[in-house]
């Protein structure tokens, strides 16, 4: 979930939550549970999602929490500081220990935030929030029974009136603070460049935001050392695929462009190469023992739903974390048959995506959570900050995406029975 500064009611919660709760208490499921009516509008998807937490219903304009001025933010973020200063964190059993770390890295992006005044220059966190809240609320609507609609009449009368009120309240936001009275011309503030962060600020977010200790200079340099390695595998492999398959060009590019022609003939095809990718994916975890599943674990890919056809190409949506029903669903969606759409879907490159998407990645890990969202901290639902927008603390939620991508290689290591892990030469290079 995601709280981003500018808004009151999040910052309220955030308050709320880790100050009348504090440390050490790990039972929380109603203190969780109410986040989502404190921050009305935030409930991203997986990978492209993020948000583990169900909307309930919007509460009404006359309950919303007034905003509070930056000083007063800053004020009572800077006192929650010093409050976590005083507790012996090396005293606290390591789960707290944990909590405590991640806490102080959020109150110092909080703070630095609102001194360099991040959210006059985040344009898009204005329309993230609203974006978020309807899409999840369009995503949890149960089919009507005709095989097509979704949502009842009051739901999307429920919808209409806040994407609505987002609209005009986003509006009003943008134009009283980046325009002049009238909205005819910028204010002088914002009409020049006021958007790069720069050296100093890159390498303060990589120690605060992700405990990397490199500096942004010395990152690159790791950073272009490992893609020189991963091309190096890349071109031993491409050989490898080029002598089996008898190829003419044996360079990375040249494999993978034959590669990239073999792609489904139409939607149907492509949705059952992921249904096929994720069947195999949970009979190779089965095989080889990689994770207890229960019996009856399920995943379903379906085509996404129509509301979200436009936001959405291939993403993961949880059950909702705090109820009992649901499955989570990784969505396709289609393409009406265009051929060059459907390019975006070869053969190849489905195996990785499905791992990264469904089994064992996003869906394993939330039905994982699932089952134990009484224990996790109110704090451990929170993020500072947007997701996926400029003002956002960690882009997506580092524990989910972090998971997601290790999970693209756990599968292609060896294992027993599986030398070359889960993957096909084809699919390890794509």
């Amino acid at each position: 979930m995601a709280v981003f500064l500018g808004t009151g009611s999040a910052h309220a919660f955030w308050l709320w939550a880790v100050c009348g709760y504090g440390l050490g208490k790990r039972n929380r499921r109603g203190v969780a549970g109410a986040a989502m009516t404190a921050l009305l509008a935030l409930a991203p998807h997986a990978h492209s999602q993020k948000s583990p937490v169900s909307s309930p219903k919007p509460p009404s304009p006359q309950k919303r929490a007034p905003r509070r001025p930056a000083m007063s933010q800053a004020a009572d973020f800077a006192a929650l500081q010093a409050r976590l200063a005083k507790i012996g964190a090396g005293t606290l059993p390591e789960p707290d220990r944990i909590d405590a770390s991640v806490m102080g890295s959020q109150l110092a992006f909080l703070l630095r935030n609102l001194d360099r005044r991040v959210h006059e220059k985040a344009l898009d966190a204005f329309l993230e929030e609203p974006l978020r809240g309807v899409e999840w609320t369009l995503q949890e609507m149960a089919p009507a029974g005709d095989g097509a609609a979704h949502g009842t009449k009051a739901d999307w009368q429920a919808v209409a009136a806040r994407a609505a009120a987002a609209f005009r309240d986003s509006r009003k936001g943008l134009f009283d603070l980046f325009f002049e009275p009238g909205g005819e011309a910028l204010a002088p503030a914002f009409d020049r460049d006021r958007f790069a962060a720069g050296e100093a600020e890159y390498s303060w977010a990589l120690r605060n935001n992700l405990g990397v200790t490199r500096t942004a200079r010395e990152q690159y340099a790791y950073g272009k050392s490992e893609a020189a390695a991963t091309l190096g595998e890349m071109t031993a492999l491409a050989r490898r695929i080029a002598g089996d398959r008898k190829l003419p060009d044996a360079s990375p590019g040249g494999v993978l462009s034959l590669l990239a022609n073999d792609i489904p003939k139409n939607d149907a095809e492509m949705l059952s190469w992921y249904q096929e990718a994720c069947r195999r994916l949970v009979a190779y975890g089965r095989r080889t023992g990689m994770f207890d599943l229960p019996a009856d674990y399920q995943l379903d890919v379906v085509f996404t739903p129509p509301p979200l056809r436009d936001t959405i190409d291939a993403a993961y949506y949880p059950a909702p974390q705090f109820k009992k029903g649901g499955v989570g669903q990784f969505y396709i969606t289609p393409t009406g048959d265009d051929s060059a759409a459907l390019r975006e879907h070869a053969r190849a490159a489905i195996a990785s995506l499905a791992a990264h998407e469904g089994f064992p990645g996003h869906d394993w890990y939330y039905q994982f959570m699932r089952g134990r969202a009484a224990s996790i901290p109110a704090i451990r639902w929170l993020t500072p900050g947007g997701v996926e927008d400029s003002a956002s603390m960690w882009e997506d939620s580092m524990s989910s995406e972090g998971w997601a991508l290790y999970c693209e290689r756990l599968v292609g290591e060896p294992r027993a029975e599986f030398p070359g892990g889960f993957y096909t030469p084809e699919e390890r290079l794509f």
